[in-house]
Parts: C-alpha cells; structure tokens; sequence
C-alpha cells in the first residue's frame, strides 16, 4: 500500500451504514449512492474489496447490508448457517452466494444447556414461585 493510500476495513462499512440508517434517517437508494461513491474512491483501499461490492450489489437489491456483507465474505464457504429464516430464504436466491444453511431449534446439537429464552423463561418461573411463597 502506497504512502496515499488509505486502508478501510469491510466492518467500518458495516457500521457506517447503520450510522447513516439509524442516525441519519437516510434511505437504501441514497446510502447505497454512498457506498458506491465510497467505493470508486482511487486512493482507498478496501478490505475484502469483491464481497463488499458483492455485498452493496445485494444491498441495492433489498438485502440488509450487515446480512448480505457476512453472506458476500463466505462466497469461499461450504455453507452459510443461519438462525434467520427471512435471510435464508432471500439468499437462496441470489447468484454468487454460498449454499445457505437454515438452523432450527430443532437442528441444534444437544449441548446439555438451555437457551436465553429457556432461561428466561425459567427464571420468571421461579420468580413466581418465589413470590408465591412469600404470600
């Protein structure tokens, strides 16, 4: 990288374009606008430069971009796992992605401990039957 370069990690992305969604209120149409300006910028340097384009292409597309940066840097995967069922099924249909993968609860391996909700949920339990108790 020259001296007038400047490096620019994928993730900075990421964050800018929450910042620009949440923060700013700006639409898809204007922050992908953004992204590509940013892109074409010649003395940037991008990390893992084809799946952010990948990624933003997705994005102008509809797919959020923290979803479609994640599925854009796994193109080299078997797999892409997820929980999201929403994402799973948009991905199915884009070119260039990854197999996609839909984990269920169900599909879990039993590691001997429950999940958040289960604990929650069991927690209020035994609040309730604490309280119970006391009366």
């Amino acid at each position: 990288m020259c001296a007038d370069q400047l490096w620019l990690p994928k993730t900075v992305l990421l964050e800018l374009e929450w910042v620009l969604r949440h923060c700013y209120d700006l639409n898809q149409e204007v922050i992908t606008e953004t992204l590509r300006k940013i892109l074409g910028l010649r003395n940037l340097e991008v990390e893992d430069r084809e799946a952010v384009i990948q990624a933003q292409l997705w994005y102008s597309q509809g797919m959020d971009f923290g979803d479609a940066l994640h599925l854009a840097s796994s193109c080299d995967a078997d797999a892409f796992v997820t929980f999201d069922r929403a994402l799973a099924k948009l991905a199915k249909d884009l070119e260039g992605g990854p197999e996609i993968e839909l984990l269920s609860p169900e599909k879990q391996p039993d590691s001997g401990s429950e999940t958040r909700d289960e604990r929650e949920s069991s927690e209020t339990t035994q609040e309730s039957e604490d309280k119970s108790s006391l009366a």
